[in-house]
C-alpha cells in the first residue's frame, strides 16, 4: 500500500541523528513538528528517579496518512527503553472497527477514525482512541507522517538494498498516471518511487497480510542501511511532512537507548486475525483473544520475561 511505510521515516530520524550528536538544528526541528494539542495518555509510574528511562513500556503509535484522510498505515510501537526491546504491531487498515455513528460500511475500518471532521488534533485523537480500545492499551505518544516522508527519506540515502523472492507484475490503468509494477525476482537497489511500489504490491493469495510481511522486511533492511545518512536533508524533509506528541526531551532519552539496542531485540508481529465478508464488505476481523495474548506477552518484557 503507497501510504504504509511512513513509519520509515521516524527511523531515519531515530538512526542517524545519533551519529552527529544533538545540535540546537535538531532541536528546533522537533520543535516545529511538534503538536501538543493532540492528547495522549501519560505515562503513570515509568519514570526512574536517576536516568528518566522508562521502566516500559512507552505505547508510540505511527500512523501514514493519505491524502483523503485515511489512515492507510496504522503501527503500535511498544518501546522498552530500560529493556533495550522494540515491538512493532502491524494493525491492517481493513480491521474492523465499529464506531458509534458510523454505521456506512466504509466507516467501519479502523482507518477510517482518522477520517473525522476537525483538525489535525481531533483526527489524531479520534485514531488514537480507536486503537487504544481496540487493543485494550494506552497510547502514550502519536507520530503521523504523509506520503511524501517515505519517497524523500529513500531517495535521500540513495535508495534501499532489498531481495526481491518472487517476480512482481501489476497494471492498472485507472489512475490519471498509469502505475506498472514489474520487478524481477533478485537483490535491488530502490529509489523512493520504486520503493512504494514495492511496499504497495499485492498478489492474490496473501492479500493485505503478504504485504505486511514484506513491508516488515523492508523496514530491517533498511534500519541496517540507515547509519550513514544526510541528516539535514532529513530534517529538512521532517519539517514539512512529520507530526508528533513527543518533544526534543523525549526523542533525546529514547535515542540513546535505540542506540544501545540489538537486532534480534527489534520484534514484529500483527494483530491476530484474518480477513473475512461482513454483509458483503471484505474487512480484517481481528481476533480478541489472540490480540490479548499477544499483548500480554509483549507486555511481560517490562517484567524480566522471555517470551
Amino acid at each position: 500500500m503507497k501510504l504504509f511505510w511512513k513509519i520509515f521515516f521516524i527511523f531515519l530520524i531515530i538512526f542517524t541523528v545519533i551519529g552527529i550528536g544533538f545540535s540546537i538544528t535538531i532541536k528546533n526541528t522537533l520543535k516545529e513538528i511538534q503538536n501538543p494539542n493532540i492528547i495522549v495518555a501519560e505515562i503513570d509510574n515509568a519514570k526512574t528517579d536517576n536516568d528518566n528511562t522508562s521502566k516500559g513500556p512507552i505505547n508510540i503509535l505511527i500512523a501514514g496518512i493519505a491524502d483523503y484522510s485515511l489512515a492507510d498505515s496504522i503501527i503500535l510501537c511498544s518501546f522498552y527503553p530500560e529493556k533495550k526491546y522494540l515491538n512493532l504491531m502491524s494493525i491492517p487498515r481493513d480491521t474492523f472497527y465499529h464506531r458509534k455513528g458510523f454505521n456506512r460500511a466504509d466507516l467501519k475500518k479502523i482507518n477510517a477514525s482518522h477520517a473525522v471532521k476537525g483538525g489535525s488534533d481531533i483526527k489524531a485523537k479520534s485514531l488514537i482512541d480507536s486503537v487504544s480500545d481496540l487493543l485494550g492499551v494506552e497510547i502514550h505518544d502519536f507520530i503521523k507522517l504523509d506520503f511524501e516522508a517515505v519517497e524523500k527519506s529513500i531517495d535521500a540515502i540513495g535508495g534501499v538494498k532489498i531481495d526481491i523472492e518472487d517476480d512482481m507484475y501489476y497494471f492498472d490503468s485507472e489512475y490519471s498516471t498509469p502505475l506498472l509494477i514489474n520487478f524481477k525476482k533478485g537483490k535491488q537497489k530502490l529509489n523512493g518511487e520504486d520503493s512504494l511500489k514495492y511496499l504497495r504490491y499485492r498478489e492474490k493469495s496473501k492479500g493485505d497480510l503478504g504485504r505486511i510481511e514484506r513491508q516488515q522486511k523492508f523496514i530491517k533492511s533498511f534500519i541496517t542501511q540507515s547509519l550513514n545518512l544526510k541528516i539535514f536533508k532529513i530534517l529538512e524533509i521532517a519539517t514539512e511532512h512529520v507530526e508528533t506528541t513527543m518533544s526534543a526531551k523525549d526523542i533525546t532519552n529514547y535515542l540513546s537507548q535505540l542506540y544501545k539496542m540489538k537486532n534480534e531485540n527489534i520484534n514484529f508481529t500483527v494483530l491476530p486475525g484474518k480477513p473475512e465478508y461482513i454483509d458483503g464488505v471484505s474487512y480484517y476481523n481481528h481476533n480478541k483473544i489472540e490480540t490479548q495474548k499477544l499483548i500480554s506477552n509483549i507486555y511481560k518484557i517490562s517484567e524480566g520475561k522471555t517470551r
